[in-house]
């Protein structure tokens, strides 16, 4: 029964908000993300959508005696793209660690252009959303963060708790985006996973019930999705239609290998890292065990290469031992059952050799025909 408050920066409005993890069912700790008393990072820049051709307006102003955030705007459509334009908040700052939360939610207090209320510590955003004549769809107001938060991947099974309210609970076009694993949160945040390279920007609805009062509204990371109209912010493909759009603790490869028209051989698209490991030697007669899925399961190229006792594993692993001193890189081919969760896939060590073709990856000798070519557990010290 853990709850989680923290502050979150929303593509349609933001929350002063709070982190809060309590105990089985006793008191809880709060972890101050955005307070706008001057605690904490509420360096907040006020956007419009005139960056790409709008005519949407808006302000941003802090009001130091209730200390809270107001953003005010008027969202147009943009006529190049017949679709609403935008009035954003962005923010820059630096947020704590919000790790301890992630089985929890996003607390927002909202009261429906954008200020921040001091006394009440909690951000106000108030504005008209319109149709775009164009779309006969409601356009948005948005307030955005652009702060980084803290690590929140211990709470992926949870929720995004905000502590909200609203003069206009009847709106049904509120939304809560979250840049998460992105190198660029603006650019995957206009595109929605729509443009190359823009997945990272989660996105999903919420309402907000009726009442004076504030109240706590939960969002499951499950609902959000970083497959998204750029237009209307609606989701195109959900997190229980398809997991890859979910958020979690995972590595996302996407690519098509295509055949390299000299070799007449299929080339490859590959991630590496080189990052020193931790002493692997006495798993030497085991496995290494990958936790996978793939949307492309009748793909039957997957490799997986490990440099270990190679004093260079850039060198050996272009060379596999075909080239002078290129020892070192095992490689070793595996495969991807269909379906949509998770799996664990064993590749044994036995299964790898450093003697392999620079040109396909193909083993040229496998570990079982020539033991000189099998990782050791002295090479998996390194």
């Amino acid at each position: 029964l853990k709850t989680v408050r923290f502050l979150f920066c929303s593509s349609l409005l933001l929350v002063a908000m709070r982190v809060a993890l309590g105990a089985i069912c006793c008191a809880a700790v709060d972890v101050e993300l955005t307070a706008f008393d001057g605690s904490t990072p509420s360096h907040f820049i006020e956007m419009n959508d005139p960056v790409m051709g709008g005519q949407s307006t808006g302000t941003w102003t802090v009001n130091d005696q209730g200390k809270y955030g107001v953003m005010d705007g008027e969202v147009k459509d943009v006529p190049s793209l017949k679709a609403p334009g935008f009035v954003a908040v962005k923010c820059d700052d630096t947020f704590p660690d919000a790790s301890a939360t992630v089985s929890g939610s996003v607390v927002m207090p909202v009261n429906g252009t954008w200020t921040v209320n001091d006394q009440g510590k909690y951000g106000v955003m108030d504005g008209e959303v319109k149709d775009v004549p164009s779309l006969k769809a409601p356009g948005f107001v948005a307030v955005k963060c652009d702060d980084t938060f803290p690590d929140a991947s211990a709470t992926v099974s949870g929720s995004v708790v905000m502590t909200v309210r609203s003069t206009t609970p009847e709106y049904t076009g509120f939304k809560l985006a979250i840049a998460a694993g992105t190198v660029s949160p603006n650019y995957s945040c206009f595109g929605g996973g729509t443009f190359p390279g823009s997945r990272g920007c989660f996105k999903a609805p919420f309402t907000v019930p009726a009442g004076g009062d504030f109240v706590e509204v939960r969002i499951p990371f499950n609902a959000f999705s970083d497959m998204w109209d750029p237009n209307t912010g609606d989701q195109i493909k959900t997190c229980k239609e398809d997991k890859d759009v979910c958020q979690g603790k995972y590595g996302v490869m996407d690519g098509e290998v295509k055949d390299v028209p000299s070799l007449k051989a299929p080339g490859f698209v590959a991630v590496k890292c080189d990052d020193t490991f931790p002493d692997a030697s006495a798993t030497a007669s085991g496995s290494v065990v990958m936790t996978v899925r793939s949307t492309t399961p009748e793909y039957t190229g997957f490799k997986l290469a490990i440099a270990a006792g190679t004093v260079s594993p850039s060198y050996s692993c272009r060379g596999g031992s075909t080239i002078p001193g290129s020892r070192g890189c095992f490689k070793a081919p595996f495969t991807v059952p269909a379906g949509d969760d998770f799996v664990e896939v064993r590749i044994p060590f036995s299964a790898f050799s450093d003697n392999w073709s620079p040109y396909t990856g193909d083993q040229i000798k496998t570990c079982k025909e020539d033991k000189d070519v099998c990782p050791t557990a002295d090479a998996l010290k390194t």
